[in-house]
């Protein structure tokens, strides 16, 4: 991907299977415990789950 032109929202949701309308517009940024943060909105959908 072109570093210059970083998309709006999260910046894996070009190549994504799992990205949405929150992807495209907002930078995922969630809590999963203690100090650690998951930059991404589905981190708590187990991977083979969506699209099912």
């Amino acid at each position: 991907p072109d570093l210059r032109r970083r998309p709006s929202g999260c910046v894996f949701q070009p190549r994504c299977d799992r990205a949405d309308a929150q992807c495209l517009t907002t930078p995922p940024s969630a809590p999963v415990g203690g100090s650690h943060i998951a930059h991404c909105w589905h981190s708590d959908v187990p991977l083979g789950a969506m699209g099912a």
